[in-house]
């Protein structure tokens, strides 16, 4: 090969290196269109379907969720006895609260029984119904006659095993202290179609379906899958 040959190849080869180049620039532009769309993609589906709820206050679903846990919920519409959910609050009249987080206890169809036992107390519990062991119970009567009421949830008949709320036994519909002086057995509530009846864990402070009555599926936005304490993941 002659210099002059040499000459006219070196063009060649140098015009194609910055072809090359350009195309690499073009595949590297491209493949990071593509990364940012597909996160845009994931982000718009979380926040479609899966959502965090920071806005955890007060005490009415303890011991299951505390103020400042950080709840992941997803959005479905299988909701079940049993599930933790975020609804709307009925009272829209409370602009402090627009959300609730509870439980639900029954679904359309279902009979939700607050079933009431009462039992005689003992001289010691007289004298210390200050302890916490005894408080938050209703007590009627007086003196020797006094005897504690206690409120347990059925559904469908059948008591809830609801070994996740914080006292036992201490569910109880409206303050009507006649109907417990004539130890009526129970309040009832059979739950609309398309509609859910919830409370709250702590079920001596909670605001819910006793007070609220029923709320309807399309007021639900969210069931909770599992919550943030303390950098723990805790399964709901």
């Amino acid at each position: 090969m002659n210099n002059e040959e040499e000459a006219l190849l070196q063009p060649r080869l140098t015009t194609g290196g910055k072809k090359s180049s350009k195309n690499s620039f073009l595949l590297d532009a491209l493949i990071i269109m593509f990364v940012v769309m597909l996160a845009f993609a994931v982000s718009v589906v979380l926040r479609e379907y899966v959502f965090v709820s920071t806005d955890v206050k007060g005490t009415s679903m303890e011991n299951t969720v505390f103020e400042g846990d950080v709840v992941y919920l997803v959005q479905t519409k299988n909701i079940k006895s049993g599930d933790v959910i975020r609804v709307l609050n009925p009272d829209k009249t409370d602009i402090d609260h627009p959300y609730l987080i509870k439980r639900v206890i029954g679904v359309g169809g279902d009979t939700v029984e607050i079933h009431y036992v009462y039992k005689a107390t003992d001289t010691y519990e007289r004298a210390h119904l200050s302890d916490p062991e005894y408080a938050g119970y209703i007590y009627i009567g007086s003196n020797e006659n006094m005897k504690r009421v206690e409120g347990y949830v059925y559904l469908n008949g059948k008591q809830l095993d609801d070994a996740y709320i914080k006292k036992q036994g201490v569910t109880y519909y409206g303050g009507n202290t006649a109907k417990w002086e004539a130890e009526t057995s129970s309040d009832t509530f059979i739950v609309p179609d398309g509609h859910i009846y919830f409370l709250g864990d702590n079920r001596q402070v909670s605001l819910d379906s006793r007070i609220l009555g029923t709320t309807p599926y399309s007021e639900i936005k969210g069931k909770a899958i599992f919550l943030i304490r303390n950098s723990k993941i805790i399964l709901l």
